[in-house]
């Protein structure tokens, strides 16, 4: 699943508290939205535009690993001057700044 963000929103994991991780007052004067993803993790900020891709599997089936390495080489397929790299942290790289991260559903 593809989707992105037409408008800033604040991200938080399964298990984070809304009043700990975010200022709910400060989102609400920024116009941002805030979101609860059902996988853990911290609490991300997307800013308007940004893109997000959801590989929907069975944990047991997960290669996470396969998963980046088809993004990254969609990616360079497409561009292929990106130096588009996957990390060994399930997160991809590209020219030194890292762009993207998984969080663990549990």
């Amino acid at each position: 699943m593809i989707w992105r963000s037409l408008a800033p929103c604040v991200v938080i994991g399964r298990h984070q508290c809304v009043w700990q991780e975010t200022n709910p007052q400060e989102l609400a004067h920024r116009g941002w939205s805030l979101a609860r993803r059902a996988s853990g993790g911290g609490a991300v900020f997307h800013d308007a535009g940004n893109i997000n891709v959801t590989f929907m599997e069975a944990r047991r089936s997960l290669d996470r690993t396969a998963c980046n390495r088809f993004l990254a080489d969609l990616l360079t397929s497409r561009w292929p001057y990106l130096d588009v790299r996957v990390g060994s942290r399930y997160d991809m790289w590209l020219a030194r700044s890292k762009e993207s991260d998984h969080s663990d559903v549990n």
